[in-house]
């Protein structure tokens, strides 16, 4: 009987070392799977610009010389609600010139080949229609940033 009972604490024993050693581990994995999603998330803050507007400086100037009258402000708004459809950083806004072909933008991010994407054209139309009441979508292929700027602005001040 004394046998049995000893084995029985040395069972228990062990059992108990294995739930709080799995506690261990478990909780261990846990923190370290938080900080790793932490990290990733401190550190994404949207996508890369395609190539060829990530290299451009601050394209501000050629904003201010085609829209003389328009505030900064409107600019900016505008530009960031573009930049914010396609999922782009904030700072990156003045990247995108007013001669910028919105189509162009698409394709750089999408080649032909993709079949997917995801709405981010659909997505901007929508906040510029909300935002300006004007719908981009029937010239959408030859629109320019800087046009459908100018149809948003003259729409804001009517």
């Amino acid at each position: 009987m004394v046998g049995t009972a000893v084995f029985f604490l040395y069972f228990l024993a062990d059992v108990l070392r294995q739930l709080v050693t799995n506690a261990i581990v478990s909780t261990v994995c846990f923190l370290f799977l938080l900080l790793v999603a932490f990290v990733f998330r401190w550190n994404y803050e949207g996508d890369e610009v395609p190539e060829p507007y990530r290299l451009r400086g601050c394209e501000g100037l050629h904003w201010k010389r085609r829209f003389p009258q328009a505030p900064k402000d409107e600019i900016r708004h505008f530009l960031s609600i573009f930049v914010s459809s396609f999922g782009f950083r904030e700072k990156d806004r003045l990247k995108f010139g007013p001669d910028d072909r919105i189509a162009d933008v698409y394709h750089a991010i999408y080649r032909p080949v993709s079949w997917m994407d995801d709405m981010e054209l659909e997505e901007f139309f929508c906040r510029v229609g909300d935002t300006y009441g004007i719908d981009p979508k029937p010239l959408w292929n030859s629109l320019t940033l800087g046009d459908l700027f100018g149809a948003a602005h003259a729409a804001g001040l009517e």
